[in-house]
């Protein structure tokens, strides 16, 4: 499709299938066109109690709004890209 010279998303991807969006972002791009992608990680190293509450957090999130949700770490979003 090639339209645009850059495709930015800040704290949105979480939302989104990751892989899909990821593609489509490509796919506009003109070439040599630049992609930026802020978002909320989490850190590999956190206790455990902390990762089953914030696996909660990530559900019940998710059936509030309808949408996908899913906070990585940044090891795991760099696979999604």
């Amino acid at each position: 499709m090639d339209t645009f010279d850059v495709v930015m998303t800040e704290f949105v991807s979480q939302f989104l299938d990751q892989n899909n969006a990821f593609r489509e972002f490509v796919r506009v791009l003109n070439l040599g066109g630049y992609t930026g992608i802020n978002e909320l990680c989490k850190d590999e190293d956190i206790p455990q109690k902390e990762v089953e509450e914030l696996m909660m957090v990530e559900e019940i999130f998710g059936e509030i709004t309808q949408l996908p949700f899913k906070v990585h770490t940044p090891d795991a979003a760099e696979t999604l890209a």
